[in-house]
C-alpha cells in the first residue's frame, strides 16, 4: 500500500491494515519526517533503499563488519588492557616516577621503603624518601634474589624482609618467583616483570569471566567488569600478588566448570603458593565431588592441590623454626587482638577516614551485592532438588565463604582503600560468575556496571 504523503502514512499505521512496507512517494527530506513522525526506519523511496544497498555492499564497510565480528570475542579484553595502559601512564606522571631514570622509574610502583632499600641496595629507587613503603617492595626484592626466603630466616644485613612478617613473605613465593623466570633472572627487566605479570593476569580473568559468562547465557562485556574492579586495578598498580591470586582462582573455577579436575586443582595449588589464606575457602570448591561421592577423584585432586602448598611449608618450617600458617598474617589482621564475628566491624572503626565512603562504595556494596546473589543463587538450587543440588555448584557457596572472612578482619586492614580493595577481588569477580549464571539481565548489567566504575578508585586516590 502507497502513502502519498505523512499524513496518510500515519493513518495507515493506526488502521488495522497488515502492510509490511510502506513507500513515501512523495518528495520531502528525512529532517522533516522525523520532525513529525520521531523515527524513519522503514519509509523509504526507492532511490533511498538503493542508495543504502550500496552503501551496505562498499567494500570498506564489509571489511570492517567483518573485523569488527572476529575482534568481538576479544574486545572485553582489549578494552581493560587499554585502561590499565592508561591508569598506568597516570599513575607513573602523577606520582613523579618520571623522575627516575631508566627501569629506575618502573621500579617505584613497588614502593620500595627507605628500610628494605638500606639493606638490598635499593636506595636509589626510593620515591620521596619513603621509610616504609607497602607490600609490594617485599615481592621486588624476593624477584631480585629468591634466596631471600631462605636467608632472611637468620636475618643478615642484606635480608629486605621485616623481622615481624619474614616468613608470611617467604610463605608466598609464586608471583615473585614467577616475575624472575619472566626477567630471566634479570634485575633491570624485573620491575617490567612484575607488572607485566599481573598485566597478563588481569587479562586472563577478563578472558575466562567472559568465556563463563557466555556459557552462562550472559554478555561477555561481564568478563571486562571484574578486570575492571578496583582491586585488580590497585594490586596491579603497587606490584601485589593478589591480581595473580585472582588469576589461579579463575583458572580453578573454569576447569572446575567444565570437569577438568587435574587441571583446576594444578590451579588451586598455584593460588595457594600465592596467597595462603586461601586456604580457607579453596576447599569448598572440592564439594560437587564429596556429593557425588567420588572419593577417588577427590583424594587423587586434594593430594594434587594441597600437595605443593604442605611442601612448601614444610621446608620454611625447617628453615625459619615455625610453620608460616600458623605464624601467618594473624598479627596483621588483628586476629591476636580477638575475632570479632560482625561483618565490617573494622571497616566502622575507621569511619572517619577520609577514604571511609570510597571504601564503603566501592568495596563493601559490591561484596554485599555478590553475597546477596549467592545467597539467592543458593536458594534456588535447594528450592530445586535440596542440599545436593545446592552443593554441586560450589562458587556462590565459596563468596559467600570468602565474603565473610574478609569482613570480619581487624581495622589494621581498613586504614586505606589499597588493602580492603585489593582483599575483596576474589568475592567481587567471581560474584559476576555467580550473577552470570543466576541473574537477570537487568541484575547482570547493573552489577556489572558497579564493578566497572570501580576502576576509577585508582585515579581518584591520585587525583583527588
Amino acid at each position: 500500500m502507497v502513502a502519498r504523503n505523512p499524513l496518510e502514512y500515519h493513518r495507515l499505521r493506526s488502521s488495522s491494515c497488515q502492510c509490511t512496507h510502506v513507500v513515501v512517494t512523495q518528495r520531502m527530506t528525512y529532517v522533516d519526517y522525523l520532525k513529525m513522525q520521531g523515527l524513519m526506519l522503514d519509509i523509504l523511496t526507492p532511490e533511498q533503499a538503493k542508495k543504502i544497498a550500496r552503501l551496505r555492499a562498499h567494500p570498506a564497510l564489509v571489511r570492517s563488519k567483518a573485523i569488527a565480528r572476529r575482534l568481538a570475542p576479544i574486545a572485553p579484553v582489549l578494552v581493560v588492557a587499554a585502561w590499565l595502559v592508561l591508569i598506568s601512564l597516570t599513575y607513573f606522571v602523577e606520582q613523579g616516577y618520571g623522575t627516575k631514570r631508566t627501569w629506575r622509574g618502573v621500579a617505584a610502583f613497588a614502593d620500595v621503603g627507605t628500610g628494605v632499600a638500606s639493606h638490598t641496595g635499593l636506595l636509589s629507587v626510593v620515591m620521596n624518601n619513603n621509610p616504609i613503603g607497602f607490600d609490594g617492595q617485599f615481592f621486588y626484592v624476593e624477584a631480585l634474589d629468591p634466596s631471600q626466603a631462605f636467608i632472611c630466616a637468620h636475618h643478615p644485613p642484606n635480608c629486605g624482609f621485616d623481622n615481624a612478617f619474614g616468613v608470611v613473605r617467604a610463605e608466598r613465593i609464586l608471583y615473585p618467583i614467577t616475575a624472575f623466570l619472566a626477567s630471566f633472572g634479570q634485575p633491570h627487566l624485573v620491575p617490567y616483570a612484575l607488572l607485566a605479570v599481573n598485566f597478563f593476569a588481569v587479562l586472563i580473568v577478563v578472558w575466562l569471566v567472559g568465556m563463563m559468562a557466555v556459557a552462562a547465557g550472559a554478555s561477555r562485556w561481564l568478563g571486562a567488569a571484574a578486570g575492571l574492579f578496583c582491586g585488580e586495578i590497585l594490586g596491579y598498580l603497587r606490584d601485589l600478588a593478589d591480581p595473580f591470586a585472582v588469576m589461579w582462582v579463575v583458572v580453578a573455577v573454569y576447569f572446575l566448570r567444565k570437569q577438568r579436575y587435574l587441571y583446576s586443582a594444578l590451579a588451586i595449588a598455584a593460588a595457594l603458593l600465592t596467597r595462603e589464606q586461601l586456604i580457607l575457602t579453596l576447599p569448598l570448591l572440592a564439594l560437587p565431588l564429596f556429593v557425588e561421592r567420588r572419593w577417588r577423584t577427590l583424594a587423587w585432586s586434594a593430594a594434587v592441590a594441597l600437595g605443593p602448598f604442605m611442601l612448601w611449608q614444610v621446608i620454611l618450617r625447617i628453615v625459619w623454626g615455625k610453620w608460616p600458617l600458623l605464624a601467618g598474617d594473624t598479627a596483621g589482621a588483628g586476629v591476636s587482638d580477638g575475632i570479632s564475628l560482625v561483618p565490617f566491624h573494622g571497616l566502622w572503626q575507621d569511619h572517619l577516614l577520609r577514604e571511609f565512603g570510597m571504601i564503603a562504595g566501592f568495596v563493601v556494596v559490591p561484596v554485599v551485592f555478590a553475597c546477596v546473589i549467592s545467597i539467592r543463587a543458593i536458594w534456588r538450587s535447594y528450592r530445586a532438588g535440596g542440599w545436593r543440588a545446592a552443593l554441586l555448584d560450589p562458587i556462590p557457596i565459596f563468596v559467600l565463604g570468602y565474603a565473610f572472612t574478609f569482613s570480619i578482619t581487624n581495622g589494621i586492614l581498613w586504614g586505606d582503600m589499597w588493602t580492603p580493595g585489593r582483599l575483596a577481588a576474589e568475592a567481587a569477580v567471581l560474584g559476576v560468575v555467580v550473577i552470570a549464571q543466576y541473574g537477570s539481565p537487568s541484575v547482570r548489567s547493573s552489577y556489572g556496571t558497579l564493578l566497572a566504575f570501580t576502576g576509577l578508585a585508582a585515579l581518584m586516590l591520585v587525583l583527588l
